[in-house]
């Protein structure tokens, strides 16, 4: 389906009955990239009946030949014909492949294909996990660049004061 991807992996929009193993799948990507798992399979079912989300246009599932989920990305269009928000997760060890690329450029020519002519895509530019790199192989550009600050507040110590000027 992609030819960008390596022979041995096929891309297909996934069903109600892939939720448990893409639920796995993006764990294991959450586990290795902030230690802790992000969904559950509930949680799919329900992105997979988001209204206005179609998962056989919207969304994609790479399986090794043997039907092994390795990858998952889902790019939803907010605005016709202007910008989409999407997330894509690579198992660990299927990272280094060129899959995440592969399925990028896969949502690019779909969304190419119904008219959409701009794709935005949000990342945490901090992330260890190349993401910044990928879309820039991709041909993306950085358009803004945020900070986001915080603070850890423990229990029983007063923030300080408020300085009375600034």
């Amino acid at each position: 389906m992609t030819a960008d991807l390596p022979d041995d992996i096929v891309v297909r929009a996934p069903t109600l009955d892939d939720a448990e193993a893409v639920s796995d799948l993006i764990n294991a990507y959450a586990v290795a990239t902030v230690g802790a798992a992000a969904t559950n399979p509930d949680k799919i079912q329900h992105f997979f009946q988001t209204p206005g989300l179609d998962p056989s246009r919207d969304v994609w599932l790479a399986t090794t030949t043997d039907g092994r989920p390795v990858a998952f990305v889902d790019v939803v269009s907010r605005a016709p014909h202007v910008r989409a928000h999407g997330d894509g997760y690579v198992h660990p060890e299927f990272q280094g492949r060129g899959l995440g690329l592969a399925l990028l450029r896969h949502a690019f020519r779909a969304f190419a294909a119904r008219g959409l002519r701009k794709v935005g895509l949000d990342v945490d530019a901090a992330s260890p996990t190349g993401a910044t790199r990928l879309y820039e192989r991709a041909g993306m550009r950085a358009l803004r660049q945020f900070d986001r600050y915080e603070k850890e507040l423990r229990s029983g110590r007063e923030p300080a004061p408020h300085p009375a000027q600034l």
